[in-house]
C-alpha cells in the first residue's frame, strides 16, 4: 500500500511485505510517473505510476492504473487509484 499527500510539502507512505516494511517519505519528489524520495532511515522509495486499466489479480477489481514501487532493492507490481477529494 502506498499513498502519496498533496500538499506545499508532497509526503508518501508507503507499506510492504504484508506491514513488516514501512517508509515515510515527508518531501516527496514529484515528476511525470510518479514521487520519489529518501525514508528517514536513508532507504530511497521510487513509486511509479501508468494511466492504464489494471485488473488486481487477487480481488478481480480494476483499478484505474499500475503501479510499482521501488524500495530497500525489491519492486511491489499492483494497482492503484486516484482519489479526488
Amino acid at each position: 500500500m502506498a499513498e502519496v499527500k498533496l500538499s506545499d510539502q508532497p509526503s508518501m507512505h508507503a507499506e510492504v511485505d504484508y506491514g513488516n516494511a514501512r517508509f515515510e517519505i515527508s518531501n516527496a519528489i514529484e515528476d511525470q510517473t510518479g514521487w520519489s524520495g529518501t525514508a528517514a532511515d536513508g532507504t530511497q522509495v521510487i513509486l511509479r505510476f501508468e494511466r492504464v486499466e489494471c485488473l488486481d489479480n487477487m480481488s478481480g477489481e480494476k483499478f484505474e492504473a499500475k503501479a510499482v514501487l521501488a524500495a530497500a532493492g525489491k519492486e511491489y507490481h499492483g494497482c492503484g487509484r486516484f482519489r479526488t477529494n
